[in-house]
């Protein structure tokens, strides 16, 4: 790989991940949870990139209103609670 390249291709990551991160936020907006009217498997698993954005640096409060909103929710069930204590994990930092 020609490492003079690495600067456009991590960029061109950003871009794509900020491009699914607001798909995921819209999808939030008028939802309590991600998909139909109740909580179900896709609501911890999208947990899981938005910790990895917080941890990327990305500010994930700041740009994803719905989606932060669904964060809380999902990290007040007692499954979610159990499960960041056990693994000594914020999805914050």
């Amino acid at each position: 790989m020609d490492a003079s390249q690495h600067a456009g291709i991590v960029e061109k990551g950003r871009e794509n991940l900020a491009f699914a991160f607001a798909l995921i936020d819209a999808q939030l907006s008028n939802a309590e949870w991600a998909v139909g009217q109740s909580y179900s498997c896709v609501d911890p698993f999208i947990l899981v990139f938005y910790r990895w954005g917080n941890r990327m640096g990305v500010e994930m409060s700041e740009r994803y209103k719905a989606w932060t909103q669904h964060t809380h929710r999902v990290i007040k069930r007692d499954a979610v609670v159990r499960a960041l204590a056990t693994e000594k994990i914020s999805v914050w930092k």
